[in-house]
């Protein structure tokens, strides 16, 4: 019998995987790394204010790229200049290709946060609707 997957853990795994946090069909990017605005299946507003995924962000990458540059401020002894520049690239090749993923993070986090510790009043993040069509009388 297969255990069933908590709801934290699928909205986690829809952000690391670029995709909307509530649905899971919406694409949190367009291309690899400009953010689209709101969900198009099922128009959930992405940032409820500008910069609220910001703190999430740091925190849950920035660490990593400290962690990988901790060893030059620590001295360690890397003898030569190639070995330093290939340990960079060994390094922080996968942080930048990971990039997308970390900050659809980010976003799942943020999501979470919204539904579960948001404003009272607001029964679910907010959705971003479209503006009624122009009335066209002949």
């Amino acid at each position: 019998m297969a255990t069933p997957i908590s709801p934290v853990r699928r909205i986690l795994w829809r952000g690391l995987s670029k995709r909307c946090p509530r649905c899971g069909r919406g694409r949190l990017f367009d291309g690899w790394f400009r953010s689209r605005e709101v969900c198009e299946s099922c128009g959930l507003l992405y940032e409820a204010s500008p910069g609220s995924v910001w703190a999430y962000w740091i925190v849950g990458d920035r660490i990593f790229v400290v962690a990988a540059l901790l060893p030059f401020y620590l001295t360690l002894p890397v003898p030569d200049p190639a070995r330093r520049a290939a340990y960079c690239l060994v390094l922080l090749l996968p942080l930048l290709l990971t990039m997308p993923n970390r900050l659809g993070l980010a976003r799942a986090i943020d999501f979470l946060w919204r539904v579960h510790w948001g404003d009272p009043n607001e029964a679910e993040p907010p959705v971003l609707t479209a503006p009624p069509e122009p009335r066209r009388d002949r």
